[in-house]
């Protein structure tokens, strides 16, 4: 039974023509569907070489399916591509790895929006929001940045500091008390200001295709009222 799974590829060099990766991906598109796999999505991070897929497919199939698309990649876009662990796994569930619609349009408003009045800086705020809506998993969180037009490396050290002040627990994957506190206040706050948001405010959904968000979408979403406390 097929499954939606994202695949990371680190590519060797920059792709040798604008259009050769997504010839490539069409390449490889057309080979995948012949074996059943379906290639649903894709992003390039140019600064990081990183290119993430979005494939349909039986679990067994994922080693081939992977391996015609660094072939295609090789043999049209020029660019050796070795396979970069994603998650906790090399093939990250696709529906826990990218952020829903719901979620990525918070996150953008968020991003877009003041953060001030609170006692962290706005990369560390926005990064403890990321990681509590991905489940609180660094991994995820790292990943999914880029969906969001955050820089991963960014994200990473504010977790890193987020973890040495006390609010998060990076190992165990939890909130701790000052995190509560202070998402308590901040998300109802952000969520309080999303009907002042433009129109045309863009994200990646968890299908990985790309979705328009209305002020009455963001004002909809169920992350209002805060982060739930820990027993």
């Amino acid at each position: 039974m097929a499954q939606e799974f994202l695949v990371g590829f680190r590519l060797s060099e920059p792709p040798r023509a604008g259009e050769a990766l997504e010839a490539a991906l069409s390449e490889a598109k057309a080979s995948l569907e012949a074996m059943g796999v379906a290639l649903k999505g894709w992003d390039y991070d140019g600064s990081e070489r990183l290119l993430l897929v979005h494939i349909s497919a039986p679990p067994e199939l994922l080693e081939r399916a992977a391996e015609g698309i660094a072939r295609a990649l090789s043999g049209t876009a020029g660019a050796e591509a070795r396979l970069e662990k994603l998650s906790r796994d090399t093939f990250a569930p696709a529906r826990s790895a990218v952020p829903s619609q719901p979620v990525a349009g918070f996150l953008l408003r968020a991003a877009s929006g003041g953060l001030e009045g609170y006692p962290l800086g706005r990369d560390e705020l926005l990064a403890l929001l990321l990681f509590y809506f991905v489940g609180c998993d660094r991994e995820r969180a790292i990943l999914a940045a880029p969906f969001l037009g955050l820089d991963s490396d960014a994200v990473k050290d504010a977790l890193d500091g987020l973890a040495s002040k006390g609010y998060v627990d990076l190992a165990k994957g939890a909130l701790l008390k000052p995190a509560e506190r202070l998402l308590n206040a901040a998300i109802p706050a952000s969520r309080a200001r999303a009907g002042r948001v433009v129109e045309g405010v863009r994200g990646v959904d968890e299908e990985g295709n790309v979705g328009g968000f209305s002020a009455e979408r963001l004002a909809a979403s169920p992350y209002g009222s805060g982060a739930p406390q820990r027993r």
